[in-house]
């Protein structure tokens, strides 16, 4: 080692003196390029999991022990750019030893040390590796030079002069910390393995996130004290390598592996006497020796798919040696749920500790078993990623969740990983090798379903597994998403409904399983407001639970209003639940909703009630009601909402619902005898609502599960229907088609306008950040923000406190102060979060600008773009109207024109 270096490299620095310290305890580049290519070694033989690995190797053209010795080469040099006169004047102690080693002179231009090691490592590579193609060394060192984030752009590199970056002894000691590296890793320069590599872009990305991610654990001081001189660079490389092994397993690289063998359903299960048609199918496909790389699971609502997915990703842990496994879900409550089946099942099959995480925006409110909400406050608050976390809690920050082995939460934190965004290449990494369960893959819209396609066709390039599952997928949109992953679609639709589509080697085969069960739901139409009161009042007379369901929060609102005060004198419990309740309420909302109408022997069920809800009780909540009333909504959504009645069998269950019913809420019809949706068609869109009344206004009953995919494919047409015989309604259809295809069209154009490019792009990796999209801040345009989700208004997240600026307080009756001119604390900080409500419209943004959070809370990772809003007497005037904050509707917002917040 030695050998290699040069003297006077010890007095390059890399880490400054932490202020207030001793002022010439810095740490060493060459320490800093040693700490992390001990780290990239550690994450390899700890962490690493084979198919990552693999692909690793295929990137750099490689075997296993060749591949690990020039990730770590590679991932070491990431700070070269720092041996440069640019970054050594930024700390002015320095520069005296620095003179005296002969590294003098001043920068003629100022050039990041990022930007600086992609060019140098690229011109470093060149020379010493002479049977490496020049386009390979740019696109190695492009990879581990954008470790901040951000890959710079051609031009960028190109732009800066030779002469910037120091010459003569600056390139001596470059030379010299580049032959340091590679004798420490053990690499080879003169017979380099690889081969072409600039055009593996999902390789490279790997490549990317690894070294990110191992200089983010090599600048942790807790782990990687300053070392500054004198120096003995051989004890120095030991010592690296053992700080190495004991970061990675303290910080919870180290601890899951995957399991020895796949189990049977029996055993990950032993709760469930007998598995359904579903779960015997998808354990025939989990025993073949190599499982299908995609599993597209279609079936009726409560016949086990959650089930069905959890041991075909078990078996690709056992089979494959998988990464582990994401479970993606469409909601936070639903996450939330899936959170404590999916941790059920993981403390029967590793009964020692597993890294399993809970990812969504509110995940540090909701308890687990790993006291998630304490570790998520302290992981998002180090935004820095040299701040010291204890073990497990360094997953907690957002960019770094995804590489917890394993995680439940909402797709979105997939679809990130998609997205341009700084450090996606973390994100990817994170997916890598991985088994990833979407659920309800048909509840999203062009925009998600663009991203969703997008992140499929990643996903086969990152050698992961995917199952998808759905109650009311379109044929259409099946054969996208198998398209999307690499599969031919060709025997896609052969089978039957239910079946599994999946594929394996590019090729797709289905296969049909029965249904547990054929059931009939009688369908009626009813009239909303009073009448419904009167309905209902007379439905439950002898008892039974009734759900609600309505399209829109204000919508809901009036309906409960007006059912609590017509049922509530007669003994039926009243409730509501949506999502622009605090965040708080909600999930103490969400736990009572399960409790109560949950399965038999989990809940505690009241004898006459009525749940009047929006769409957060739609999908993957285990909900189970005697009857189930609607507004209208597109076919597929009617069916999942009808999948929340009887869902169990239930001993006791009233006789007048003893056989599931279905009540559609009648739309106003119009003037030309046609139906008139109101805020409904701004959420929807008028025709698959005008396609979906269409289908279900003569109807007496629906069958399942023979009737779901015909009513599917009569509203999810591939083009505007025929005559119908009316001409007013051939037209109204005529003009909704058209203002769906552009928008349709519109929204895709803008998914893949942010979107990374496609994983066989020539693009190279700067394409992969070249938009910088924004995750967090409001008050920047849509244009520039990473969005998983579209909506034509932003959303503004508001902390509801009570009183005015001066006395503000966290509670109504006015008892519990808070200083908002202080930073809050972690007990505050759990009060504030949980006063936190999501409310859209670009009227809210005007209301509660930038000047609405106060100072102290600027630079605070969590609480920086939230705004205040203060109550006074449950009340707050806006110049939009006022704000009430109420105990049963939650915030109740003035009406505004159609659309605006519905």
């Amino acid at each position: 080692m030695a050998s290699a270096m040069n003297g006077g490299l010890e007095w390059l620095w890399a880490k400054s003196p932490a202020p207030g310290g001793p002022p010439d305890r810095y740490h060493p580049l060459v320490c800093h390029m040693l700490d992390v290519a001990a780290v990239a070694e550690a994450l390899w033989d700890r962490w690493l999991k084979p198919p990552v690995r693999r692909r690793l190797g295929r990137l750099l053209g490689a075997d296993d022990g060749e591949a690990r010795t020039w990730l770590a080469l590679v991932a070491g040099l990431h700070d070269l750019g720092k041996c440069t006169p640019a970054f050594q004047v930024l700390w002015p102690g320095a520069l005296p030893n620095l003179a005296a080693a002969g590294l003098t002179g001043s920068p003629i231009e100022r050039i990041g040390h990022g930007t600086a090691s992609c060019r140098l490592i690229a011109d470093e590579l060149r020379a010493c590796c002479p049977g490496l193609p020049a386009r390979s060394c740019a696109a190695l060192a492009l990879a581990v030079g954008g470790h901040h984030g951000v890959f710079p752009a051609e031009a960028e590199l190109r732009s800066a002069r030779p002469m910037s970056y120091g010459t003569g002894a600056w390139s001596e000691a470059r030379r010299s910390l580049v032959l340091g590296v590679a004798e420490f890793a053990g690499a080879r320069l003169d017979a380099p393995p690889m081969a072409a590599c600039h055009s593996d872009l999902p390789g490279l990305a790997l490549l990317a996130g690894l070294a990110c991610v191992a200089d983010w654990i090599g600048s942790n001081e807790e782990h990687f004290p300053h070392s500054p001189p004198p120096l003995d660079l051989e004890a120095y490389a030991r010592l690296a390598r053992g700080r190495a092994r004991a970061a990675v397993e303290e910080l919870g690289f180290a601890g899951w592996q995957p399991p020895g063998a796949p189990a049977d359903f029996a055993e990950l299960f032993p709760a469930i006497a007998e598995p359904r048609a579903l779960q015997v199918a998808a354990g025939h496909l989990a025993a073949r020796a190599s499982p299908p790389r995609l599993v597209v699971v279609e079936a009726p609502m409560g016949e086990g798919k959650t089930e069905a997915a959890v041991l075909l990703a078990d078996a690709a842990n056992a089979r494959l040696h998988q990464a582990g496994v994401y479970v993606g879900l469409p909601t936070m409550a639903t996450a939330n749920a899936m959170y404590g089946r999916f941790g059920q099942y993981l403390r029967g099959r590793y009964p020692d500790h597993v890294n399993f995480r809970l990812l969504h925006g509110q995940a540090m409110l909701c308890d687990g078993p790993l006291e998630y909400r304490r570790e998520a406050v302290r992981g998002a608050e180090a935004m820095d990623a040299d701040c010291a976390v204890p073990a497990d809690e360094w997953f907690s920050h957002r960019k770094r969740g995804l590489l917890a082995p394993m995680a439940v939460g909402t797709v979105d934190q997939a679809l990130m990983a998609i997205l341009q965004t700084p450090h996606v290449f973390v994100r990817l990494l994170g997916l890598a090798g991985k088994t990833i369960i979407v659920d309800e893959v048909h509840a999203y819209d062009t925009y998600t379903s663009t991203l969703l396609e997008r992140l499929l066709g990643w996903l086969a390039a990152l050698d992961c597994s995917v199952v998808l599952l759905s109650a009311t997928l379109p044929r259409a949109r099946r054969q996208a998403l198998v398209d999307a992953y690499g599969g031919a679609t060709s025997a896609a639709a052969a089978a039957a409904y239910p079946r599994l589509t999946h594929t394996a080697d590019g090729a797709a085969a289905s296969v049909h399983f029965p249904a547990s069960r054929t059931h009939t739901i009688g369908v009626e139409w009813v009239g909303g407001g009073a009448g419904l009161a009167g309905s209902l009042g007379a439905e439950l007379r002898d008892g039974g639970c009734a759900a609600v369901v309505c399209n829109t929060v204000h919508e809901a609102q009036e309906t409960y209003r007006a059912l609590r005060d017509a049922l509530g004198p007669d003994g039926v419990e009243v409730s509501l639940f949506h999502a622009r309740f605090p965040l708080g309420r909600r999930l103490e909302l969400e736990d009572e909703v399960l409790r109560r109408f949950g399965p038999p022997g989990q809940a505690s069920r009241p004898a006459r009630a009525v749940l009047v809800a929006t769409q957060v009780v739609e999908q993957s909540l285990d909900l189970d009601f005697d009857l189930l009333v609607t507004e209208l909504a597109p076919v597929d959504l009617v069916l999942q909402r009808a999948g929340r009645m009887h869902r169990h069998s239930r001993q006791g269950r009233p006789a007048r619902h003893a056989s599931p019913r279905l009540w559609l809420m009648s739309p106003e019809l119009g003037a030309d005898a046609l139906p008139q949706f109101g805020s409904s068609q701004w959420v929807y869109g008028e025709f698959p609502l005008l396609m979906s009344w269409l289908a279900l206004r003569h109807r007496a009953s629906i069958t399942l599960p023979e009737d779901v995919e015909p009513l599917i494919e009569s509203v999810y047409v591939e083009g505007c229907p025929g005559a119908t015989g009316d001409s007013g309604l051939d037209a109204r259809l005529a003009r909704a088609w058209a203002e769906m295809e552009k928008r349709r069209e519109a929204l895709e154009d803008r998914a893949r306008e942010v979107c990374l490019p496609r994983p066989t792009s020539t693009k190279g990796l700067s394409a992969l950040t070249r938009m910088e999209l924004e995750e967090d801040n409001p008050e920047m345009h849509a244009a520039f923000r990473a969005l998983t989700r579209w909506s034509d208004a932003p959303s503004v997240e508001l902390v509801c406190l009570h009183g005015t600026p001066d006395r503000a307080y966290l509670d109504a009756q006015c008892a519990a102060a808070i200083d908002l001119s202080s930073e809050p604390d972690a007990g505050t900080l759990d009060q504030l979060l949980r006063l936190s409500v999501s409310i859209t419209g670009h009227r809210w943004l005007q209301a509660f600008g930038p000047s609405s959070t106060p100072t102290s809370w600027h630079k605070h990772a969590v609480l920086r773009h939230r705004r205040i809003v203060l109550f006074v007497d449950g009340s707050c005037e806006t110049p939009f109207g006022p704000l009430r904050l109420d105990g049963e509707l939650g915030l109740v917002l003035p009406r505004a024109k159609e659309g605006a917040d519905a």
